[in-house]
């Protein structure tokens, strides 16, 4: 994969540059399934809609589900994830990848994460914003 544009100054700024909490317009505290290995990362349809679906040009109802490029603020490192919709749970789950590349940093049930939309680099970001208290 290739580096986004602006990722340097990306990564400088978030070193010297505190992010406030309020910029991650999706938040979810993982449950058992997002960590147990199943590989599946559910999110809320209507977070998807609002702060997603605008910025893809297929519709993940559909198919195979749509490759969304995944920048991780936490580690300076890129990844793909699919966005598919389950009709059985009515919910949207990211797949293929997510335990490798994301649950294998030791993210456990209870943990917060943060979601946003990278206009400039048309991508999505992920952070851990809290661990879960022991």
């Amino acid at each position: 994969m290739t580096t986004f544009p602006n990722r340097i100054f990306a990564v400088l700024a978030s070193i010297f540059l505190p992010v406030a909490e309020d910029c991650w317009k999706m938040k979810k505290v993982l449950t058992l399934s997002d960590v147990d290995g199943s590989s599946k990362l559910l999110l809320a349809k209507v977070l998807v809609q609002k702060h997603i679906l605008p910025h893809v040009m297929c519709n993940p109802e559909e198919g195979e589900g749509v490759e969304i490029n995944v920048w991780d603020v936490d580690t300076a490192s890129e990844h793909m994830l699919v966005l598919k919709f389950w009709t059985s749970s009515k919910c949207f789950v990211f797949v293929k990848n997510w335990a490798n590349d994301f649950v294998r940093r030791d993210l456990e049930e209870k943990d917060q994460i943060g979601l946003r939309w990278d206009d400039e680099n048309s991508c999505l970001e992920f952070t851990l914003l809290k661990k879960k208290r022991t």
